[in-house]
């Protein structure tokens, strides 16, 4: 019997655990990713400089575990290598410790390792924009280099507005009341900015520093966090900092970042660059994993807009929806 096909867009850790579930059970799965690889808001950027690697997680900075399912996966990677736990503290900026009962793991290289590893065993297809979709029975979607993917089964993992988009251009209409109800996901927007410094010594006096949320949400310090050889900072903008600036030139921002950091920041700063995450996080999310429709097809959205805005949340959506859609195929 031919097995059952799934399209999965978005590589991020949602649609990637998804996607890595439904293979395991036997499913034809293919991802479909807009970025150069995988990782989603689990993204590392990588820069050679003076025959130096400098590395920054611009993204999720590091990730802790309560579910059991999402555990068994952690146990695997914690075992292969591809995370490890965090051995730094953070501070808040006050200077007092910022302690928690929990575990934090980071990916041992930066947190793209963990999606990486995962999209190895998929096949995966990147630099592959999704423009419209159409069912007739089965889901076919078509990509902006005018390639077409179809199967049985469609599972949307980008932030939801953006699915919701996808599917208005596609004119495609989903229930009034689950149109409601996704139309209620609504997310944060963040301006990383991320910089190099000269030197060989760490930046931050630790890992991390935890700010009031404006101007400034969290700094962290990659060279200490272990996934750079050499200083380099992540520092996260807080929701209204971000709105006010989002137009401004990169210029503008990290000049006034580092003038708010003045009291932290003292090395000069040889290369930056800013990056915009227009939907950082969920500030309103879903108290379920997952949404799913039946017909025309089984399609699904997923992703840290459901559950929790977290790492952990994201994993359980993905999770969760492919032990559902298998009970479906």
């Amino acid at each position: 019997m031919k097995p059952k096909s799934v399209l999965v867009v978005g590589a991020g850790i949602s649609g990637l655990m998804a996607a890595t579930i439904l293979k395991e059970n036997g499913v034809a799965v293919t991802v479909l990713d807009k970025g150069r690889g995988a990782g989603g808001r689990t993204s590392t950027r990588r820069i050679e400089m003076d025959h130096a690697i400098a590395r920054f997680d611009h993204g999720a900075q590091y990730f802790t575990v309560s579910d059991e399912r999402f555990a068994k996966y952690v146990e695997r990677w914690l075992a292969l290598g591809i995370v490890k736990p965090l051995g730094e503290t953070f501070i808040r900026e006050n200077g007092e410790p910022e302690w928690s009962e929990e575990t934090r793991y980071i990916g041992a290289t930066g947190m793209n390792a963990i999606a990486k590893y995962l999209a190895e065993s998929v096949r995966a297809f990147f630099s592959t924009r999704v423009v419209k979709l159409s069912c007739d029975g089965k889901w076919t979607v078509e990509t902006d280099a005018g390639k077409t993917f179809s199967a049985d089964a469609l599972v949307l993992s980008p932030p939801v507005p953006q699915s919701l988009e996808l599917l208005a251009a596609s004119r495609i209409a989903l229930p009034a009341d689950v149109e409601k109800e996704l139309q209620s996901i609504d997310y944060h927007s963040c301006i990383a900015a991320l910089m190099l410094f000269d030197g060989i010594e760490p930046i931050l006096p630790r890992c991390g520093i935890w700010f009031q949320g404006e101007p400034i949400a969290f700094a962290c310090d990659n060279l200490r966090k272990g996934i750079s050889s050499v200083p380099t900072l992540t520092i996260h903008a807080g929701p209204l900092f971000s709105a006010a600036h989002w137009e401004m030139s990169d210029s503008v921002i990290i000049e006034q970042m580092l003038r708010l950091l003045a009291d932290w920041v003292r090395s000069p700063v040889k290369h930056w660059q800013a990056h915009r995450w227009r939907y950082a996080f969920a500030r309103t999310v879903l108290d379920k994993p997952f949404v799913m429709l039946d017909s025309p097809a089984p399609l699904l959205f997923i992703g840290d807009g459901f559950v929790a805005p977290r790492i952990e949340g994201a994993a359980i959506s993905g999770i969760s929806a492919a032990t559902a859609l298998l009970e479906r195929l």
